[in-house]
């Protein structure tokens, strides 16, 4: 129920849930529990713009997972820990982040969580101003959307075009790719999330 809270932006109903989740699964040694639990209550504070908050929690569920040995969810601790380091400006920190992530996803053979990291260290790059990682992170992008083809790979990477047309200084190529995503993002019942893909 947390996560119906959450994706519709009621966030103190989801902090209440995620927290009585998370007293529940450390009274019961549910350490996987643990770790989700901690990660979506550092989404939560990561959305009200708590970084210090958000981070404290992420790097809790990043040390439960590591305790725990459970190698998917260190990935997905430290990815949701790269995305509040960005958020709060921390960028080498969210770069080293990612790269751990996808190491992991890597050697996990996750791809959707590779092409989402992926995604993450291009928005990461494009703050940074790194036009040739950017470009490469972006074919690799477009190979994995080509691959898989999901029309979420796609609407992300017309979102990712937008970004690179308006950090290339193309304001009109930039909205035309930001519109074109964000009807993708709709046709797949997306649309009102947008903003969280950053």
């Amino acid at each position: 129920l947390g996560q119906v809270d959450y994706a519709q932006d009621r966030l103190d109903d989801a902090a209440r849930r995620f927290a009585a989740n998370l007293q529940t699964a450390q009274a019961h040694c549910l350490f996987d529990e643990v770790v989700r639990a901690q990660i979506n209550i550092g989404l939560v504070c990561t959305m009200r713009g708590d970084f210090a908050a958000a981070l404290q929690t992420m790097e809790a569920g990043w040390a439960a997972a590591q305790q725990s040995g459970d190698l998917l969810r260190e990935t997905l601790a430290l990815w949701n820990l790269g995305v509040a380091c960005m958020r709060s400006s921390s960028l080498e920190r969210a770069r080293r982040c990612f790269g751990r992530a996808l190491t992991l996803a890597s050697r996990l053979g996750h791809r959707e969580y590779v092409r989402r990291i992926l995604w993450n260290l291009l928005n990461l790059y494009l703050e940074l101003g790194d036009d040739e990682t950017v470009a490469y992170l972006y074919r690799r992008c477009q190979q994995m959307a080509e691959i898989d083809g999901t029309p979420r790979s796609r609407a992300l990477l017309l979102y990712s075009q937008g970004d690179m047309a308006l950090a290339q200084g193309q304001p009109a190529m930039a909205l035309a790719a930001f519109e074109r995503s964000r009807m993708a993002f709709e046709e797949i019942g997306d649309g009102p999330r947008v903003h969280e893909l950053h």
